[in-house]
């Protein structure tokens, strides 16, 4: 009775292992695919932000670029663009439309202004709003 016992217990660890063993790579995939599915790339989070900020300009004016600031008029109060903390910042207030920057920059060019900024060493130039 022993012996068969014993056998038992290496056919139901047998056993086990092969569910385990099968799952794994299932499981492993799954995770790696969720994974991906949470990480939003920055790139599309710029994105969003800056049309968000192209509602904003769109619809202000007196457009002033001051040593790396944006100043404007957006329903009838004066409002600020600034990097604070390495954030892209619309103040009064803390409305935050870009993070991790390095530099912010606002320039205009052919009554077009641009916002330039850098993240990690890597620059990138949008298009803000038409003067």
């Amino acid at each position: 009775m022993r012996a068969r016992r014993s056998g038992m217990i290496i056919e139901q660890f047998a056993a086990a292992m092969l569910v385990i063993l099968t799952a794994l790579p299932v499981t492993l995939t799954i995770a790696g695919l969720l994974y991906n599915a949470v990480i939003f790339p920055a790139d599309i989070q710029d994105e969003t932000a800056l049309a968000q900020l192209r509602h904003i300009l769109i619809v202000s004016d007196n457009y002033h670029i001051d040593n790396g600031t944006l100043a404007f008029t957006y329903h009838e109060q004066d409002w600020q663009l600034c990097n604070i903390n390495n954030k892209l910042i619309m103040k009064p207030g803390t409305v935050i439309f870009l993070t991790e920057t390095d530099t912010v920059n606002f320039y205009e060019q052919a009554g077009i202004i641009y916002v330039r900024y850098t993240r990690k060493e890597k620059e990138y130039t949008r298009a803000l709003v038409h003067e």
